[in-house]
């Protein structure tokens, strides 16, 4: 065989000179396209990643490549945010242009995930280099976002100290540190702080209307020493602590320049890592709850609350022995736990065993005003309806419907009206509370239709941050609580429901106690919490709560304060429902 080397050797050069010619060619045009990386690097709270494309080896003529942005293990809408699109570059543009992929700091622990992007599609004599993808590498190990349990807290000046919490989500890693500081009032506006509306219905003559008139009385702004004692400090949370408390020590007020609440404001700073910690432990508040306030109630009183009704029609009496006082609870919360008993060493053989238990508490109230006339309020104890739980009746009985709404006649059987079906197609009698209005602020205690339901100077949550719903006693068998399950068999019970009246005779200022008994079950639970209502029996306060025309030597025409008249249907006469 005859062998050309020469013609061989001018084909090698050839096929060389074939392959490089279009990028010595590309280099002098339009140029090329590439990420400047092949990898990004972020954490979930940086919030978002800027990624780089170059133009590079030529700027002639205006170019464009399109981007895909893609899941990888990264899921977009939960784990980030980021559309596909095209970049362009004028004639004579070249260099870096940005992708902006926004990282979403969601609430799960998570290994690392990935984002990729590729570039396609290059027009006007661009093309695309060796960097054509990229990857972006989303690190799970989160520290975690600061804030409080809930935007408002609420408490009583009878109380002595409140608990506030907060919390860390979005992530645990790490130690971290939180300033927390109680500021007072003064930079609350008038609608932060809110207020209590009573409601009264004037003596029984022609000279005054028989309506129910309501006036406002506002909210105070708390202030350091007055109203709770100066408190700041920094909360230290240890690696995968989830919450902690301060605690907030109150002063009791007596001169009633308190009344009905004063408000204080709560902020969080500063939030950062421990010392010692790596880089990647980057804690961030949570803008929407890096601030709460914090509702103190008044219960003393004073003689700054004589005076809620100031007009000329039949004004509040200054007379001391008329003064327009309440009913009201000496604290706004209570503590108990279940005890130690046959319950807890397994001896459950039935139902009936379930409900009984040794636990026992007992809630005071205060009469209202005026002192020398026998008084009643009515009380209650829930969450007792909803949810198939049961009747909130001394009898225990499920009764046919009422034809008319209920109106505080002891005598009264049945359930809310005659609607052809029951109230919110749920059983239970009146009164009744609604496991929802302990969890949410948007729902009464019960019935649209109940004065004796209203919360409306009330809006803060009672339920205590990470509580749950106790199941009451009785025949049915579901349970309001928000961890254990529906069964159709017997459930743990936690409470006896109690609703009865409290009656003071004339010149009686002893409290009266609720007994409320303590189921002691078997079953591992969270804090649960319950509450107790007091509302005015005569909720239309056409009888024994309407104000009543009495001679007073003050001679002022006032009225003698008998009823509460705040008109949140709790009877306390401080509007706040609880």
């Amino acid at each position: 065989m005859k062998f050309n080397y020469i013609k061989s050797t001018s084909a090698f050069f050839a096929l060389i000179l074939l392959v490089c010619l279009p990028d010595q060619a590309m280099g002098q045009g339009a140029g090329s396209v590439r990420f400047d990386a092949s990898v990004y690097n972020v954490f979930e709270t940086d919030g978002s990643v800027t990624v780089t494309v170059n133009r590079e080896r030529g700027n002639s003529g205006a170019v464009s490549v399109e981007y895909n942005v893609l899941d990888g293990t990264a899921t977009s809408g939960a784990d980030y945010e980021g559309l596909s699109g095209i970049i362009t570059w004028a004639d004579g543009e070249e260099g870096g242009k940005s992708i902006t992929i926004d990282i979403l700091n969601d609430a799960s622990l998570e290994e690392q995930e990935n984002v990729l992007i590729s570039l396609s599609n290059p027009q006007g004599g661009l093309s695309v280099g060796q960097l054509r993808e990229t990857s972006i590498i989303i690190d799970g190990a989160e520290s975690g976002s600061l804030g409080f349990a809930r935007n408002s807290f609420i408490t009583s000046e009878g109380d002595r100290y409140v608990e506030i919490m907060v919390t860390r989500g979005l992530g645990a890693t790490g130690a971290v540190l939180v300033d927390y500081e109680v500021l007072g009032g003064g930079n609350l506006s008038e609608a932060q702080i809110g207020g209590v509306r009573h409601s009264r219905r004037l003596p029984e003559s022609e000279d005054y209307p028989d309506i129910i008139q309501s006036t406002f009385v506002p909210g105070k702004k708390a202030s350091p020493n007055d109203d709770f004692e100066p408190t700041e400090g920094t909360l230290f949370f240890r690696d995968n602590e989830m919450s902690k408390l301060f605690q907030i020590d109150l002063v009791r007020n007596n001169d009633g320049e308190a009344y009905p609440f004063t408000m204080a404001e709560m902020v969080l700073s500063n939030v950062r890592a421990a010392d010692g910690e790596p880089e990647n432990i980057q804690p961030v508040l949570n803008p929407d709850l890096s601030s709460a306030t914090l509702r103190i109630n008044d219960v003393v009183g004073g003689p700054a609350t004589d005076l809620i009704w100031e007009q000329d029609i039949w004004p509040d009496s200054t007379e001391p022995a008329h003064r327009r006082v309440g009913f009201r609870f000496g604290r706004a919360r209570y503590r108990v736990s279940e005890g130690d008993d046959d319950f807890k060493r397994g001896k459950i053989e039935s139902q009936a065993d379930r409900d009984e238990g040794l636990g026992e508490i007992e809630i005071a109230v205060y009469r209202s005003y005026p002192l020398d006339e026998s008084v009643e309020v009515g009380y209650m104890v829930g969450p007792n309806r909803g949810f198939l739980v049961d009747d909130a009746r001394e009898n225990w009985v499920n009764e046919a419907a009422k034809p008319i709404p209920w109106t505080g006649d002891p005598a009264a059987t049945g359930d809310d009206w005659n609607t052809g079906t029951k109230y919110l197609e749920l059983p239970g009698d009146e009164p009744r509370i609604s496991p929802n209005a302990l969890s949410t602020r948007f729902f009464r205690f019960g019935d649209l239709l109940q004065g004796m339901h209203s919360r409306q100077s009330l809006p803060q949550i009672l339920l205590s941050p990470g509580s749950d719903l106790p199941t009451p006693s009785g025949d049915r068998v579901y349970t309001p609580s928000f961890y254990n399950s529906y069964s159709n068999g017997p459930v743990m019970r936690d409470f006896h429901v109690v609703t009865g009246t409290l009656t003071w005779e004339a010149e009686d200022l002893e409290p009266k106690l609720i007994p409320i008994q303590i189921v002691n079950d078997t079953q591992t639970e969270f804090s649960e919490d319950m509450i107790v209502v007091l509302y005015i029996k005569d909720n239309e306060m056409e009888g024994a709560a309407r104000d009543e025309e009495v001679d007073l030597s003050v001679g002022d025409g006032g009225g003698d304060g008998d009823g509460d008249g705040d008109g949140d249907g709790d009877g306390d006469g401080d509007g706040d429902g609880d």
